[in-house]
């Protein structure tokens, strides 16, 4: 029989123009429940991009669609499937500035050794559960779990959803994906603005760390004689 073309799938397909996948961990985030043990997504990585255009990329990430206020409600809802699992797509500097900006969460990056029909593979299912929904279960059937139940697509021969039976959590599921031989072909990490800032602090010495707090309250101002009296690189890492 005739094989039917897509007209839809081939023009989403080649705006991404996918050469590669890239596993994102996100460090935990205690204000969220849903987030208190880290985040995963996937970034689809196009051609030709490089360490400056990568924050371009999209993302592909699973979560419960909820818009839930209170906590308690929200956690049985979540760990009884009460809320309806979605995937959804973002650009990569979208979650950047909410991790890293706003959430002040470190990010780690896992470029993933596929060959091309395996990442069209991949492609290809995540097109199939774009408009699908699951049920959400936050000890297992989360965010981490539908990505490696996606990646199997791409490799089954892996198995990487067998060792979570009962509960899955993301740092766990990167450490699964690590272990695999030759799956993880590079690492980058991308610290938080809170972690640069808390990296600088320590490199100060404490009076300097003293100054630099008394400007952000606003009990010092930059031109004062106690910073002119500064040399200039240590005036300039205070303010």
């Amino acid at each position: 029989m005739p094989r039917p073309q897509c007209r839809r799938y081939r023009e989403w397909r080649a705006a991404l123009d996918a050469s590669q996948l890239t596993i994102v961990f996100a460090s935990a985030y205690l204000n969220n429940p849903g987030s208190m043990y880290g985040h995963t997504l996937l970034r689809i990585d196009a051609a030709g991009q490089d360490e400056r255009t990568r924050i371009l990329a999209y993302t592909l990430s699973f979560a419960a669609d909820t818009n839930e206020t209170n906590g308690l409600v929200f956690a049985v809802k979540g760990l009884f499937g009460g809320y309806a699992g979605v995937f959804s797509m973002l650009p990569y500097y979208v979650k950047v500035r909410e991790y890293g900006d706003l959430e002040n969460r470190d990010l780690w990056e896992y470029e993933l050794d596929l060959r091309p029909e395996e990442i069209e593979r991949v492609l290809r299912h995540a097109w199939e559960l774009l408009p699908a929904y699951f049920e959400y279960y936050f000890f297992d059937e989360n965010c981490s779990y539908h990505l490696l139940a996606l990646l199997q697509v791409a490799r089954p021969e892996l198995e990487l959803t067998a060792p979570f039976r009962l509960w899955a959590l993301p740092v766990d599921t990167v450490r699964a994906l690590t272990r695999e031989a030759g799956l993880v072909k590079n690492v980058r990490y991308r610290p938080a603005n809170s972690t640069i800032l808390g990296a600088r602090l320590q490199g100060m010495a404490p009076q300097e760390r003293r100054m630099a707090r008394d400007l952000g309250l606003g009990q010092l101002a930059a031109g004062e004689a106690a910073l002119r009296s500064m040399p200039a690189e240590r005036a300039a890492a205070v303010i």
